[in-house]
């Protein structure tokens, strides 16, 4: 093969690269975009309304679109298929200290991470777990009539064959020694073990000292290199 033929076939691969990275930039800004659009919408619909409660729920659902958006640019920004646990939830607890109520219900949130590589179809459900885990402890284990402190414990653990997401508060707990999601079915608990089954694994709930949410799931060869 003639150097002017290996010349023109390496100019060919690097173009079809940058035609695909422009594209992939494109589709990023498009679900940037509409996420952007639908907390917009989101706000002036519910501002119409006077009720605390449609209130609250707006602030929850805005919260979690503008954190999802954050994971969605962290992942695909990342120029890796792979992304560590420290700097995802490093991300993640940013997002959770702008959530409503947090300043003023004085809530530390504080993690312990393990350092691990997961592909980025692992990120999506880990931060929902996560989310949903924090807006239930927010709403339920801190009354305005309990003192503090407040806190809002993630940590992340793994081994060769498997990881675990562990979500703990200090608040008042659920009053049971267990909690199945058939007895709770509007407290966020059928969400995370919906999500926990894209990722193979299991949702435990308990009381511990507060309100514990442990997710237990496997993991690939691909994803145990740390860093």
């Amino acid at each position: 093969m003639s150097d002017n033929m290996c010349e023109n076939m390496c100019d060919a691969e690097k173009e079809s690269a940058r035609y695909y990275e422009i594209l992939a930039s494109e589709e990023r800004h498009r679900t940037l975009n509409f996420l952007n659009l639908l907390s917009s919408v989101i706000k002036l619909k519910a501002g119409s309304y006077e009720s605390e409660e449609i209130r609250n729920f707006r602030d929850e659902i805005i919260s979690l679109i503008e954190s999802t958006s954050g994971v969605y640019t962290l992942i695909t920004t990342a120029g890796t298929e792979t992304l560590s646990t420290d700097t995802f939830f490093l991300n993640i607890t940013n997002s959770l200290n702008h959530f409503p109520h947090v300043r003023e219900k004085k809530v530390k949130i504080k993690q312990v991470i393990q350092t691990l590589r997961l592909p980025g179809e692992y990120l999506l459900p880990l931060s929902l777990i996560t989310i949903e885990s924090f807006t239930n402890s927010l709403k339920y284990a801190f009354p305005p009539d309990r003192e503090g402190p407040h806190c809002f414990h993630i940590e992340f653990s793994h081994n060769n064959e498997s990881a675990c997401l562990a979500l703990r508060d200090n608040g008042i707990g659920p009053g049971t020694g267990g909690i199945r999601s058939e007895e709770h079915p509007g407290s966020g608990i059928t969400i995370m073990e919906s999500l926990a089954g894209q990722l193979k694994g299991e949702i435990d709930l308990r009381e511990e000292e507060g309100t514990l949410v442990e997710l237990n799931f496997p993991i690939s060869t691909a994803s145990r290199s740390s860093d």
